[in-house]
């Protein structure tokens, strides 16, 4: 039986190709494990999960909208993996802790795909390892040791935080300006942040940013129009001002 801190050391020291990847949102109590991509197509996943100490895995379920097709897969928890162990679609050790996934999807664009949700209760640290297959290929993905806790206070950054780094500015304007009139979902690439609203990324995200520009949690959220001349006054006068 192999070891998921082995599977996590042996990660490390190969050089791991840029896409697909994974990444964790933790909803305090639940936490959903993504499959982001930057290249559209079916993706085959398999995805072996665990929590450290102080946290108790509760249940799982995977988001089969998208990941409908169960397969069988190497579950690095079961003796005899790899040549043997397999497990078809979800299985699940609370015991241990642990759980593996083994799903495919069908055609996906680019974007952050939610793979599987999980509930758990107390606070540590959970860590992921797998494989994506995708367009012929096998990429490897790793999930290093992220921080999760039911009951910690979720820091709610400004609207128009499309990178999640905290504040409002250049990163969020290219994102923004990249996917002008990009339907979703899926949610694009490199978007962690406040998320887009339905049906095509426009007005609301553009209200958003130029209200929050610098990191100011906006009050009340006018007309984009409005917004965007309020922005444009503004710059104005500031260029004024530099040349007096």
């Amino acid at each position: 039986m192999r070891s998921l801190p082995l599977l996590l050391t042996a990660l490390l020291a190969t050089p791991l190709l840029a896409a697909p990847s994974v990444s964790l949102v933790d909803n305090g109590g639940s936490a959903t494990l993504n499959l982001v991509t930057d290249a559209p197509g079916a993706l085959a996943a398999e995805i072996a999960l665990e929590l450290g100490p102080g946290l108790t895995l509760v249940e799982a379920t995977v988001n089969e909208t998208l990941f409908d097709d169960p397969n069988p897969g190497d579950n690095p928890y079961l003796p005899g993996s790899p040549e043997g162990g397999d497990t078809t679609g979800l299985w699940i050790d609370t015991e241990q802790n642990t759980l593996f996934a083994s799903f495919g999807s069908g055609d996906l664009g680019v974007g952050a795909f939610e793979f599987l949700t999980f509930e758990y209760a107390g606070e540590g640290d959970a860590s992921a390892v797998g494989v994506v297959a995708q367009k012929g290929m096998t990429h490897n993905v790793l999930l290093g040791d992220s921080t999760i806790c039911d009951d910690c206070v979720v820091i709610d950054y400004p609207c128009g935080d499309f990178d999640n780094n905290g504040s409002v500015g250049d990163g969020d304007l290219t994102l923004l300006l990249s996917n002008w009139g990009a339907v979703v979902p899926p949610v694009p690439f490199g978007w962690i942040g406040t998320q887009p609203t339905a049906p095509l990324i426009g007005d609301d995200e553009l209200t958003c940013l130029l209200l929050a520009w610098g990191g100011a949690a906006p009050a009340a959220v006018p007309e984009p129009a409005a917004a965007f001349l309020a922005f444009a006054a503004a710059g104005l006068l500031l260029a004024r001002r530099v040349r007096s």
